[in-house]
């Protein structure tokens, strides 16, 4: 049987943006034993490894620690007995400024167990420059293909659920008392980056006034880190009109499946709003200019992300916190009008005819 392996970094919306890739080498070899190399633990319902192996892209979950993945590294410049034990590895790190030196240091380890050269090591040239708008999971797909003439093509970001799973959803959703004739969105205020958090009194504002009048009922998402804060957004809210999906939020891939059976999401540049992608919503991302446009847009079509315009001298910082303060001026510059605007036509759009 053949083996291959996958090689990745980062957490939830890292995973998420390369399910296409991953369900493209799932398709092209439908037989081969596929194990997902990350740092990150898998055994718990809310990593995102497991959403892969739920999906049926891999088999295996391989977690080495960076430390030991970097002495690996080291320890294969030396001569000694390896054991290629893939017939393949894929190298699906994620684009970014380090992205030379992760190659440099992982290199060894991975050609020493690989028994034919290491896809995506390479890195073509970048003619676009910086006009360039492509995703993640483009940039990475171009770079698994560039040096190959065996090329992945790419499959489907959106994961699939049984009738169980879809029925389980719905019945979640009426526990929680959302009103059968609602118009039910997704919303996530967190994230791990300060720089992504657009101000809570904006979203006090903009979700004020869409469940005053009208069929919009906001259903938050988002882990311990959020609660205290979605809490404080619910409690400005008319009673009834506005919900937290707190049973789910330990289990990756029914908060996702929830999610399915809602109509849009509105929310930060964070996990969520892939998770969000992967069940088939549109969404309105609010995202600050820390990256590169487009860099980390979700997958899919008929989204609306908003930025500020025009974009700040500081753009691409990459920094997870503004040095200016918080909010970040960037995503700060984004208006309540905008947004609720935004809002509002996804609204009529979801309105039954």
């Amino acid at each position: 049987m053949k083996k291959i392996l996958l090689s990745t970094s980062g957490t939830l919306g890292d995973i998420l943006v390369i399910f296409p890739i991953l369900a493209g080498i799932r398709a092209r070899f439908p037989e081969a034993e596929i194990s997902l190399l990350n740092k990150h633990g898998s055994k718990a319902a809310d990593s995102p490894l497991e959403l892969a192996r739920s999906a049926g892209y891999v088999d295996r979950i391989r977690c080495i620690s960076k430390p030991l993945l970097r002495l690996l590294s080291f320890l294969s410049f030396f001569p000694y007995p390896g054991r290629r034990e893939y017939d393949t590895v894929f190298f699906l790190q994620r684009d970014g400024r380090t992205l030379a030196r992760k190659i440099a240091r992982e290199r060894g380890y991975l050609e020493r167990i690989s028994r034919n050269p290491v896809r995506g090591l390479t890195l073509p040239p970048d003619a676009a420059g910086a006009e360039d708008r492509r995703r993640v999971m483009d940039i990475m797909l171009e770079r698994i293909n560039c040096d190959s003439d065996d090329p992945i093509a790419p499959g489907t970001h959106l994961l699939a659920f049984s009738a169980a799973e879809i029925a389980a959803a719905d019945d979640f959703l009426r526990g929680l008392g959302v009103p059968p004739d609602a118009i039910p969105f997704a919303v996530c205020i967190g994230g791990k980056k300060s720089v992504s958090h657009w101000p809570l009194d904006n979203y006090v504002a903009v979700l004020r006034a869409i469940t005053r009048n009208g069929p919009g009922v906001p259903v938050f998402f988002g882990g311990g880190q959020d609660r205290e804060n979605i809490r404080r957004v619910l409690e400005s809210l008319p009673p009834g009109r506005a919900f937290y999906a707190e049973g789910v939020s330990r289990d990756l891939r029914k908060s996702i499946c929830v999610m399915s059976r809602l109509k849009f999401y509105l929310g930060n540049d964070t996990g969520s709003i892939h998770m969000a992608a992967a069940a088939g919503l549109r969404c309105i991302g609010i995202y600050s200019s820390h990256s590169r446009e487009g860099l980390w847009s979700p997958l899919g079509e008929g989204h609306r992300i908003l930025r500020c315009s025009p974009e700040p001298e500081c753009t691409e910082c990459r920094k997870q916190d503004c040095p200016f303060g918080t909010p970040a001026r960037c995503i700060a510059a984004i208006t309540v009008e905008r947004v609720l605007r935004e809002a509002q036509e996804m609204l009529a759009a979801s309105r039954p005819e």
